[in-house]
């Protein structure tokens, strides 16, 4: 039980350090302008939903990226003017606050725009942790948050205003649920990991593909005689809940021909022409193989997970699938092969750094499971006893059995 707190407080430790290493770029020395062209884009476009005269618009007529991510950028930039007019007493009216914005004052919009990204990925420094307890217990859990804390790919990508940490946060949370779904299999386990991922979506299209992992989730679920009929619930009432939260996250893909005709219509061509043939990427043509490798490559990176922490990743993943209880592992894997996919073959551009944000959370845990096993496979071998895992111990103890 002491053993439990002292991790309890350990975590919270850990979290803090996440958001420091975030945040200390939100001071950027290139203030009030930016030189990253995706932040000056999503800050406009957050931005533009109100017009300075009284009038909302909350159609973003742009769907390369969905709107939930926009609007919470809106959202506090919002609070921001009300701080602004009724305690600092900065602005006058909406119409000043838009001036100060398009005479190019723009530093305080970057800056809270980056306080929220940092916050975004403390956030999901916990998640992670919560992931991780769920395959190893407190420890695990542990070594998969600090891990993820201090991952170069993970801690840059908090550190600009984008999607990606926040999409994160929700693919986390669609994982827990699916987690939830393969230990009890309830109904309400399956909608509300659906819900989860749903926003997911509707901050980055990606996130969808976590659908398929609670599906797999539900396969392997306690089964009861009323098996048939839960499954028809759930082929009917998963959709439904995914559909209904990304409309409520980013309803104007639902609503503007736009979505269909600029942004889904060319990327489900792009996906039939990358798995049956040939895609064009950039300036060049891949085949579907090369794009898996360079996605692997880049994932190896020392500005993305780096390789150390790949390799390790690769290790949990193989001795965890050797685990007796070996469906955790599974579904981690399906986490990333299914991901790793949609970043090869949906993808309109080669895979860069922060597109891996939605599998880093998975390599964290994998990472975590993988550093676990060689500490203690390396600790026994010498005689020496740190406090081992019970995932450890049990791949260690079959590893001993074969020798």
């Amino acid at each position: 039980m002491n053993g439990e707190r002292s991790y309890r407080k350990a975590i919270f430790a850990v979290v803090a350090l996440a958001f420091v290493l975030r945040a200390v770029a939100v001071f950027d020395v290139a203030l009030p302008y930016s030189f990253y062209g995706d932040e000056i884009n999503n800050v406009e476009r957050s931005v533009n939903f109100y017009d300075g005269t009284g009038g909302f618009d909350l159609n973003p007529h742009w769907f390369n990226k969905p709107a939930l991510g926009y609007y919470a950028n809106f959202f506090v930039f919002g609070c921001r003017y009300l701080v602004g007019r009724h305690v600092t007493g900065e602005f006058d009216s909406a119409g000043e606050f838009g001036d100060a914005f398009l005479n190019y004052e723009r530093g305080s919009f970057y800056v809270i725009g980056r306080l929220l990204q940092a916050l975004y990925g403390a956030v999901g420094v916990f998640l992670v942790w919560r992931i991780g307890r769920q395959f190893g217990g407190a420890r695990i859990g542990l070594l998969a948050a600090v891990l993820l804390a201090v991952c170069p790919g993970h801690v840059a990508f908090s550190q600009q205003v984008k999607n990606d940490a926040l999409a994160a946060i929700f693919l986390c949370l669609g994982f827990l649920g699916a987690q939830r779904v393969a230990e009890r299999g309830l109904l309400r386990d399956h909608l509300w990991a659906a819900a989860w991922v749903g926003l997911g979506w509707a901050t980055k299209y990606t996130p969808a593909a976590m659908l398929a992992v609670i599906g797999v989730a539900h396969l392997m679920r306690p089964r009861d005689g009323g098996d048939r009929v839960i499954a028809i619930r759930v082929a009917l009432l998963v959709p439904a809940a995914f559909l209904l939260a990304g409309f409520v996250g980013s309803p104007y893909n639902f609503l503007d021909p736009v979505y269909y005709q600029e942004s889904l219509r060319p990327t489900m061509q792009h996906f039939v022409r990358m798995v049956f043939g040939a895609g064009e990427v950039e300036s060049g043509k891949y085949s579907l193989f090369y794009l898996f490798r360079y996605a692997f490559w880049m994932t190896s990176r020392e500005y993305a997970f780096t390789m150390p922490l790949t390799v390790l990743a690769f290790v949990g993943l193989v001795f965890g699938l050797k685990r007796a209880d070996k469906g955790k592992a599974l579904l981690l894997v399906v986490w990333l092969g299914l991901f790793y996919f949609l970043l090869a073959s949906a993808n309109m551009q080669r895979t860069r750094p922060n597109h891996l944000m939605v599998v880093y959370p998975a390599l964290a845990v994998a990472a975590a499971l993988g550093l676990d096993y060689v500490v203690t496979l390396f600790a026994a071998r010498f005689r020496f006893q740190p406090t081992c895992s019970r995932v450890s111990m049990m791949c260690l103890r079959s590893t001993d059995d074969r020798l």
